[in-house]
């Protein structure tokens, strides 16, 4: 995380005492209580000349970052080099401290260092909204404990997908007659069907959740499209009526096809799903999907014997 972003995070964590802004191992002061909750130790104003306790002590020297900070109607800087970045809530400056005390040390606070960040604070802004460093009535450091990154945020648009992808939905599998890998003959009826007709047919649904946002998607099969290898496309609204021998040569009374001429044939039955979603947060959109599969039959000629 940059440091900027570590410093607008301040907002909504609690700060301990930790630390002078000078060197933490040379830090000589008295502990006093500051806005915000936060314990400094004092020390010489950043940018003054003073006693050896602070770590701003002389010019303040280096390039400042601007970019539209403000502090009590004023534009101030939103970085230095020294001094780190201006955090609003509280006026003033952070930055990481590189090299702190060991574990257990008294700046911590009780505090694990494993869990914790420990920052040097220099408030340069008395209120008056000067926007000179040279103001700064306190410094001191803060430990603060690392808050945990927020979940990547996701769109419902997303979560959707995500909800498609758990729908797992299956592919056709063709049933014909002749049967698959068989041989029928020409200019007589072939049946088509889909073995799972009943799942197949039946609407499946599926939840997809992140944080509080949730989005249920729900598939329907619309149409399987046959193409039946010889440039003709069935287009069937059933899973298809399953042959019996009782049938004889009638046609199909709902998916079939008649082949005019010999030739092996791939047949491809392909699913036409329509899946309807709908987010938790009212947004809801359709999708269409397909899934397909694929069988070979064998057209022979019809010959017929003279007598």
């Amino acid at each position: 995380m940059s440091q900027r972003r570590r410093s607008a995070a301040l907002s909504g964590i609690t700060l301990a005492l930790t630390l002078a802004s000078t060197p933490w191992h040379s830090a000589q002061a008295d502990v006093s209580e500051c806005e915000d909750d936060i314990y400094c130790i004092e020390a010489e104003k950043p940018g003054s000349s003073g006693s050896g306790g602070s770590s701003g002590s002389g010019s303040t020297g280096g390039d400042t970052a601007s970019g539209g900070c403000t502090w009590d109607g004023s534009e101030v800087p939103c970085s230095y080099p020294e001094y780190g970045w201006f955090n609003a809530i509280d006026g003033c400056y952070y930055i990481e401290v590189s090299d702190p005390p060991e574990a257990g040390h008294e700046m911590w606070e009780g505090q694990d260092p494993e869990e914790s960040t420990l920052y040097q604070r220099t408030c340069p802004y008395s209120g008056s909204g000067a926007p000179s460093i040279t103001t700064s009535p306190t410094g001191g450091a803060a430990a603060i404990n690392n808050v945990e990154p927020p979940e990547p945020t996701i769109s419902p648009e997303q979560l959707a997908i995500q909800a498609v992808e758990q729908l797992a939905l299956e592919s056709p599998v063709i049933a014909s007659a002749p049967n698959p890998g068989g041989s029928g003959l020409v200019d007589l009826p072939v049946w088509l069907w889909v073995e799972q007709a009943e799942s197949f047919w039946s609407p499946a649904s599926a939840t997809a959740t992140a944080g509080d946002v949730s989005v249920t998607a729900e598939a329907r099969v619309q149409r399987i499209d046959w193409d039946m290898g010889d440039g003709t496309v069935v287009s069937c609204e059933t899973a298809g009526t399953p042959y019996t021998p009782s049938q004889g040569n009638r046609q199909s009374p709902d998916c079939g096809h008649v082949y005019n001429a010999p030739g092996e044939y791939t047949i491809t039955a392909t699913a036409v799903w329509e899946i309807a979603w709908e987010a938790s947060t009212g947004e809801g959109d359709v999708i269409v999907d397909e899934t397909s599969s694929s069988v070979d039959v064998v057209i022979n000629e019809l010959h017929v014997l003279n007598q």
